[in-house]
C-alpha cells in the first residue's frame, strides 16, 4: 500500500484496534508504523485515546446495569421507573437514561406481546396445528416407503411444517407457551395421521425393491 491508502486503513481503525496496533511496533515496517504514530497522535495521543476506551467501557457496564434493573423494575410491574435507579451511575445522564428506558420498555412491551395468549390467537393457532398436521401426515407416510426411513432430517422438516402453520396463523413465537404446546400436537398428529395414511392405503405396496440375483 502507499502511505495515503495506509494512512486512509489506519484513520478508519476504532479506537481499541488503533491502540493495539500502535503498542505492536515490530508488526509493521518503519515507514508504516511512522504513519499509524502520526493518526495516533491526531487523536490525541496514546494516553488520550486509552482515557476514551476506559471511559467507553465504563458506560457499556453502566448501561448493561442499567438496563437490568429497568427489566428488574418492569417484572415487578413497574412500568415507568424514575432516574433515581441510575443516581450511582455516572456515566449515565437524564436524556441517556430515557433512550435506554424506551428501548427497554419497547423490547418488553414486544416480548409481552408474544407471550400473552388470547382467543384469537389460540382459534388461529389450532387451526394451523391442524393444517400443519394435515400437511407433514403424508410427507410422514411418504417417508415410510422411501430409503432410510424416519430420516432426521424430514422429521425435523415435518416439526418446522407444524411450527410454521402454528406460528403463521397464530401469530406468536416459539417463547409462547400455547405456541410451543400447538407445535408439539402437530407434530403428534402429523405422526397419527402419516402412520394411518401408510396403513390404510397399504403403501408398503410401493416400496422400491431391491435388485434379484
Amino acid at each position: 500500500m502507499n502511505p495515503d491508502e495506509l494512512r486512509l486503513k489506519y484513520d478508519k481503525l476504532s479506537d481499541s484496534d488503533l491502540l493495539r496496533a500502535y503498542q505492536s511496533p515490530a508488526d509493521y515496517t518503519p515507514d508504516a508504523f511512522k504513519i499509524l504514530s502520526e493518526v495516533v497522535a491526531e487523536r490525541g495521543g496514546e494516553a488520550a485515546i486509552h482515557d476514551r476506551i476506559a471511559l467507553s467501557s465504563a458506560l457499556q457496564s453502566q448501561l448493561s446495569q442499567l438496563r437490568q434493573r429497568i427489566q428488574s423494575q418492569f417484572r415487578a410491574g413497574q412500568f415507568s421507573p424514575s432516574e433515581d435507579i441510575a443516581e450511582d451511575l455516572d456515566q449515565i445522564s437524564a436524556e441517556r437514561f430515557q433512550i435506554v428506558l424506551a428501548e427497554e420498555k419497547g423490547a418488553w412491551e414486544h416480548e409481552k406481546k408474544h407471550q400473552t395468549v388470547t382467543n384469537r390467537s389460540l382459534i388461529l393457532g389450532i387451526l394451523g396445528a391442524l393444517l400443519g398436521a394435515a400437511v407433514g401426515g403424508p410427507i410422514f407416510a411418504a417417508m415410510q416407503i422411501g430409503p432410510g426411513k424416519f430420516s432426521g432430517f424430514f422429521i425435523l422438516g415435518i416439526g418446522s411444517i407444524c411450527y410454521g402453520f402454528v406460528r403463521g396463523f397464530s401469530g406468536k413465537g416459539i417463547r409462547n407457551t400455547a405456541t410451543l404446546m400447538l407445535t408439539i400436537l402437530s407434530f403428534a398428529l402429523a405422526m397419527y395421521f402419516g402412520a394411518w395414511i401408510y396403513l390404510h392405503f397399504d403403501l408398503e405396496q410401493f416400496r422400491p425393491k431391491g435388485n434379484l440375483h
